[in-house]
């Protein structure tokens, strides 16, 4: 999956460092949590060498007029120095001198501003002057640069800017550059449902499904359940378009977290899209199960799958051994005892599948259901005799009220069985 993250990061440090991002391609093997501390590190010794003359001109301008010093930062200092003058001057004079300021200016300062620094004048800062240099760094194409200051202003004003910005695909750039994800849920829950849906319909004209499927892992299970609703309310075009892109860039997981969290009613329309039984979509998607461990989470959306999705993928699943012993190693399944059996290591060969749930082929385990077992060309068919009593069993649960039991799992498992055996099993 790809480090959009990183991506972010190298443009911060290739800022800082004054030279171009390409330069900085060596650090593609670095997380970008790490390059993010190299970066701080890197901020905060390059404003230790110059914080002495920053404070002597801080010092300065607390004697001038707030209006000569507003000329003088503009015309003489520039942004850069300007910058790392405000890190040393008293907050609230910092915030009456930035109302004396241009927004164009102050957007350019933002650039080279570090936040962390900056958050005590911030919060000085009168609302309406945040909201015009939020729209000033939009029109400047600065998404990375009103990203970093998310985190250092208030709610009321962070809702502000947020309804002062009306270009929906630039506010969703910001939110995906975002460095503190945790307060990504707290800014979809201040927006209506028209501009989620306005968000992602961004996200679909401007070809960003790739960053906002990364960016939907980093929300609240109720966030992604609400933005996957307002995804599926776009209609089938652009919900078979986030599968082709969780398919090209391999977002599996960020793609089945979201549905897994939709309504009952949209998981099971986006289970039924016809794009889900592409051929090569079904092989990568089964496969990346197997590879990442995300059975669990694939049989939580399985629930909810129509027929045909399950017959294609079990069909799959009988060609590619390996994953069809990944998904039992994570099953547990219900025999016809009624007893709860894991079948977690079970699995002695990826090959074949000698053991299942414990139970070796022969006739020593007559108080319990025989499991068949037939590796053809190294493809392992698991084959359950009595397979309708675990039918039987899912609908007394249903009667019961209880969980519903694995049984779309098995009646995909009992259709990789030989004919005969299907009969034995009725």
């Amino acid at each position: 999956m790809h480090d959009f993250d990183l991506d972010a990061e190298r443009i911060k440090l290739a800022r800082l460092l004054n030279v171009e991002e390409g330069e900085l391609s060596f650090l593609t093997s670095m997380h970008s949590s790490q390059l993010r501390q190299l970066r701080e590190g890197l901020s905060d010794a390059l404003y230790r060498r110059h914080q002495e003359n920053y404070a002597r001109l801080a010092k300065l301008s607390r004697v001038l007029p707030l209006g000569a010093s507003a000329k003088l930062a503009e015309t003489v200092m520039g942004t850069v120095l300007g910058a790392g003058v405000s890190g040393e001057m008293d907050p609230e004079r910092a915030a009456r001198l930035a109302e004396k300021l241009s927004p164009k200016f102050l957007a350019r300062l933002c650039i080279h501003m570090e936040p962390r620094r900056a958050n005590n004048i911030i919060t000085e800062i009168p609302k309406a002057v945040v909201v015009n240099v939020a729209r000033e760094l939009v029109a400047m194409g600065e998404y990375i640069t009103l990203a970093r200051f998310v985190t250092a202003i208030s709610a009321d004003t962070l809702h502000a800017v947020i309804e002062g910005v009306n270009d929906n695909a630039a506010l969703l750039r910001v939110g995906i550059f975002v460095e503190e994800r945790d307060t990504l849920s707290r800014l979809l829950e201040q927006v209506s449902d028209l501009r989620r849906r306005a968000l992602l319909q961004a996200a679909t004209d401007g070809d960003l499904w790739p960053q906002t499927l990364v960016l939907l892992t980093h929300l609240s299970d109720k966030m992604k359940g609400v933005m996957g609703d307002v995804t599926v309310s776009l209609g089938e075009t652009v919900m078979a378009t986030v599968a082709k892109v969780t398919r090209e860039h391999n977002l599996w997981e960020p793609w089945m977290l979201s549905v897994a969290n939709m309504q009952a009613s949209n998981r099971q329309q986006v289970m039924a899209m016809s794009a889900l039984l592409d051929d090569g979509l079904l092989t990568d998607w089964l496969a990346e199960n197997d590879n990442e461990r995300l059975w669990a989470l694939t049989l939580r959306l399985w629930q909810d799958a129509p027929a045909s999705l399950l017959d294609a993928c079990f069909a799959k699943l009988a060609q590619q051994p390996a994953s069809l012993a990944g998904l039992l190693q994570e099953v547990h399944v219900a025999v016809v005892v009624g007893e709860e059996v894991a079948v977690g290591h079970v699995v002695h060969a990826v090959a074949q599948l000698h053991h299942v749930a414990g139970l070796e082929r022969g006739e020593h385990h007559h108080q319990r259901p025989r499991v068949v077992v037939d590796a053809v060309r190294a493809v392992a068919e698991a084959l359950l005799e009595g397979a309708h009593r675990l039918h039987d069993a899912e609908r007394d649960r249903a009667h019961r009220g209880a969980q519903p039991g694995p049984g779309h799992v098995w009646r995909g498992i009992r259709a990789l069985q030989p004919a005969h055996l299907q009969e034995q099993g009725q």
